[in-house]
């Protein structure tokens, strides 16, 4: 059972070399966390990785939603 955990890390690092867009890493790279399949596959397809959290950020402009939060 040991051994089945090494399995998404292969995979990744397979895809990394033979498949992805080059300069792309589906193992550590920005937008391979906990949802990172998703992200490897649409590597494969050519999509750009970034990191998920300033994409939010991005377009849910939460810096600025504070200051229209009502107490």
């Amino acid at each position: 059972m040991r051994r089945a955990g090494h399995g998404p890390g292969n995979w990744a690092f397979v895809l990394t070399r033979d498949v992805a867009v080059p300069d792309t890493n589906l193992r550590h790279g920005p937008g391979t966390g906990a949802s990172g399949g998703l992200g490897a596959g649409l590597a494969t397809l050519g999509a750009r990785l970034l990191p998920r959290f300033d994409v939010l950020l991005a377009h849910l402009d939460l810096d600025a939603r504070p200051a229209r939060a009502t107490w």
